[in-house]
């Protein structure tokens, strides 16, 4: 499946944004809380930190502005590693469709509509999904595109909200339970960011390596430096004893704002811009997944896997018991997979393209 479509720099960016961004509205503000304190909002730095050399290495390795992660991978390691790292990164895709399918589904049931069958809810979440993927990639990009200034103002009116609440004290002390405590949450953004090397596939989409490293800047950066400042409010409001137990943190500091007696409850406006980031999120997850499979087997469209790999991913999402499983799967699919593979699978590359060189330098040199 060789790509039509070329996107730009901003486009690009927001699709990458889209991969990592929509874990916000998730647990993941409480879950940092609770694993590093007052300096959770460190975290998401450090993870697009670690997660954005790993994908600068990568993009430094494409060869020209028509090769991709997977021809990389089969011209430095052969075509069995090709498939390897395809279907690693297939997995990290659909696993991530699949996790944000069931909470996003799960909170839209707890938070409003309870009366509703979550079969029903999860069933809407896959049709929306379904008809974003099947417009194509130009559609979706520029609909990231256009979500990502509106999810900027959304935040914005929510922080200047809650300023009457916030207490910068709750911030200290500045290293929170120590910096062996900030390992746990690198490793989770670390495996958090794998998902993003969709960009390395969509490559030849853009117009040269520039560009890509331009996405990967943009989109990487951009989207950690927002939960970055999240997680700053959010123990500011809430402290870290109280906010390491919320189970909705944005929700609950949506709750709290409150401008007159005519503007209340605004949280009902916030519940609709989570519910689009999700669906947009799962439909890019769902996107790259897609692509990848297509350009490994060799497949002139995706089209007639839509519909399946949509059933499946429902499938999977129902599969775990409760919430507190649900979670305990996201935090080990991030943290024991996604991490080390995505560490691994880059290190792999680079050892290969730096052993090639030497080959090339040798065989130069010899007379």
């Amino acid at each position: 499946m060789k790509s039509q479509t070329h996107l730009g720099t901003s486009q690009g960016a927001a699709l990458i944004y889209f991969t990592i961004f929509p874990l916000l509205f998730l647990s993941t503000p409480s879950e940092m809380t609770e694993a590093s304190g007052s300096i959770s909002w460190l975290t998401p730095l450090l993870g697009a930190l670690s997660g954005g050399v790993l994908l600068w290495i990568q993009q430094s390795l494409l060869t020209d502005s028509e090769s991709n992660l997977l021809q990389l991978t089969e011209e430095l390691l052969g075509k069995g590693a090709s498939y390897a790292f395809g279907l690693f990164y297939f997995f990290a895709l659909f696993s991530t469709a699949c996790l944000w399918t069931r909470q996003y589904a799960e909170n839209t049931l707890l938070v409003a509509l309870p009366a509703i069958e979550f079969n029903h809810i999860i069933v809407v979440y896959l049709i929306s999904v379904l008809v974003m993927v099947y417009l194509g990639l130009e559609a979706l990009s520029r609909t990231c595109y256009l979500l990502v200034p509106l999810s900027l103002v959304g935040l914005a009116i929510v922080f200047a909200g809650l300023t009457p609440e916030m207490e910068p004290l709750y911030l200290l002390p500045l290293l929170g339970y120590g910096i062996p405590s900030l390992i746990d949450p690198l490793l989770f953004y670390t495996g958090a960011t794998a998902p993003a090397a969709m960009v390395m596939v969509l490559a030849p989409s853009f117009q040269n390596k520039s560009a890509v490293g331009q996405v990967i800047l943009f989109g990487i950066g951009g989207s950690a430096i927002i939960r970055s400042v999240t997680f700053a409010v959010y123990v500011a409001v809430f402290a870290v004893n109280v906010g390491s137990e919320k189970i909705l943190p944005f929700f609950d500091m949506t709750r709290l704002v409150y401008i007159n007696r005519y503007i209340q409850r605004i949280e009902s406006l916030f519940i609709l811009m989570w519910v689009i980031v999700g669906i947009v999120g799962i439909a890019v997850c769902l996107y790259g997944a897609l692509t990848i499979i297509c350009q490994l087997f060799r497949l002139p469209a995706f089209t007639p896997l839509l519909l399946p790999l949509g059933i499946i991913m429902i499938t999977v999402a129902t599969l775990p018991m409760d919430a507190n499983q649900t979670l305990l799967i996201n935090k080990m699919l991030f943290s024991k997979i996604l991490a080390p593979g995505f560490v691994i699978t880059t290190l792999a590359l680079l050892l290969a393209a730096k052993l090639k060189k030497r080959r090339e330098q040798n065989r130069c040199g010899t007379p």
